[in-house]
């Protein structure tokens, strides 16, 4: 009697996972067969897909800044993250080390961002951004993906730092090492689990985002892939076999990263969690 119901059991979170993998897959089928239809057939979903029609991306291709957007889209998320993984690391590491009041309250500076709805700072911003000159540039997307994110990091890489024993830093005192090549040299590569945690959760948000890049730049050549687009939307019509070929190769480097490097990424997660 107890096999059976275990066995019934089994059988039902094994339909549930396939009903949420189905859910979660659904979009992105939807988004390659919409993208192989024409304009008119793009909402009857009654229609087949015609998986040589490739008009749609060469109308994106074709598109004089797309090659331009795309590399937008690398440069800022490339650089936001590395910029976040840089700072956040360092004033985690200081803040799990360091501690005290004045430390614990610092934590707790960092950790009020995440509770502070983005909409309500996107004036503050845009007149901060005019006011440094770095209105309508790359630079002020970058900065403003890092400052986002890092509470959220910040608060991963204190949570692993405390981890870390402390006579790994003495062994390093003894040997002469001062703290910082101590910590870019011995601890941070003990945060590899750390930061691929970061990157995963703060790379899809930063490459995905429409509303800063489409509030903050301005002319087609500066803007990202994903809000290119906009620029399919006409006054009277939208071209919407563009835009769902456009969505589709936007996702693609996405993919293509996590293929590449899948086994890494939950090889260190699980050694960080087996360490921990």
């Amino acid at each position: 009697m107890v096999t059976e119901m275990r066995k019934w059991k089994l059988w039902l979170l094994e339909i549930i996972i396939i009903l949420c993998g189905l859910a979660v897959f659904f979009p992105f089928a939807l988004l390659i067969i919409t993208s192989f239809k024409t304009d008119h057939d793009v909402f009857n979903f009654l229609t087949v897909p015609d998986f040589t029609y490739f008009d749609n991306f060469t109308k994106v291709l074709e598109k004089a800044s797309f090659f331009q957007s795309l590399g937008n889209s690398l440069y800022i998320t490339c650089l936001s993250i590395l910029l976040l993984i840089a700072v956040s690391s360092m004033s985690g590491y200081a803040i799990s080390r360091r501690g005290g009041k004045l430390f614990n309250f610092i934590l707790m500076v960092f950790l009020s961002g995440m509770i502070i709805p983005v909409q309500v700072s996107m004036v503050p911003l845009f007149k901060l951004g005019v006011t440094l000159g770095l209105a309508n540039t790359r630079t002020m997307l970058v900065l403003l993906y890092t400052a986002i994110n890092i509470p959220f990091a910040t608060f991963i890489y204190v949570g692993f730092t405390k981890t870390i024993p402390r006579e790994l830093e003495e062994a390093a005192k003894i040997d002469g090492c001062n703290r910082f090549n101590m910590f870019w040299r011995i601890i941070f590569p003990l945060l590899l689990p750390a930061t691929g945690t970061v990157v995963v959760t703060t790379i899809f948000p930063i490459w995905n985002d429409f509303q800063y890049p489409l509030i903050f730049l301005r002319g087609e050549t500066k803007q990202t892939l994903v809000s290119l687009i906009f620029s399919f939307k006409g006054q009277y019509a939208t071209e919407w076999g563009p835009v769902f070929a456009l969505c589709l190769l936007s996702t693609i480097p996405l993919v293509a990263l996590f293929l590449l490097v899948q086994k890494q990424f939950f090889k260190q997660v699980t050694s960080g969690a087996l360490k921990g």
